[in-house]
């Protein structure tokens, strides 16, 4: 999985010309960073995230519109678990006027609140040889993060609105600003 991160981000650069400084050249500036609140779910699965974009490159080329790496922070629930979501990616967008396709491939890692609380309170009996109490750590899933959805964003516009699927946020909605 690692290698095809790594793949992913030479092949979204190598389609790039242009450093996101040296917009000037380009007909369509894009925003240099985003902001943007995500509701996601999936049957019993809900996760709700905010998002920060920072533009890495954007590109004269009819394809590839911008790339952009992606932070994202959120709360996930799951039936009767439920916990803390922290994601890392790359964005690339792809699109001349108002609607684009975008994708994103990176990492997540998943907090698992409610089984920590449970380990913390089984550990915690007051004799000898008693279990350590567990770390964060141990309940803390890292996996591949990916997805695809539609993007409407002007070129020169602030208001963003996305939506698609992918994990860890299911099917999604979002809505934001660029500036």
């Amino acid at each position: 999985m690692r290698y095809l991160f790594l793949v992913w981000i030479i092949l979204c650069i190598l389609h790039t010309e242009v450093d996101a400084s040296e917009n000037s050249s380009v007909n369509n500036p894009a925003s240099k960073n985003a902001v943007y609140g995500s509701v996601g779910f999936g049957g019993l699965y809900l996760i709700v995230n905010a998002n920060y974009e920072r533009l890495i490159s954007i590109s004269d080329k009819k394809s590839l519109r911008q790339v952009s790496a992606r932070l994202a922070l959120g709360k996930w629930a799951l039936w009767a678990d439920s916990g803390s979501s922290y994601l890392l990616g790359v964005n690339s967008v792809w699109g001349r006027n108002n609607n684009h396709f975008e994708a994103m491939i990176g990492a997540v890692a998943l907090f698992e609140k409610s089984s920590y609380k449970i380990s913390v309170s089984n550990a915690n009996y007051p004799y000898p040889g008693y279990d350590r109490v567990p770390t964060r750590l141990e309940y803390t899933m890292f996996l591949p993060a990916a997805g695809i959805g539609y993007r409407f964003q002007r070129p020169d516009g602030k208001f963003i609105f996305r939506t698609g699927i992918g994990w860890p946020e299911a099917l999604y909605v979002s809505f934001g600003i660029g500036w």
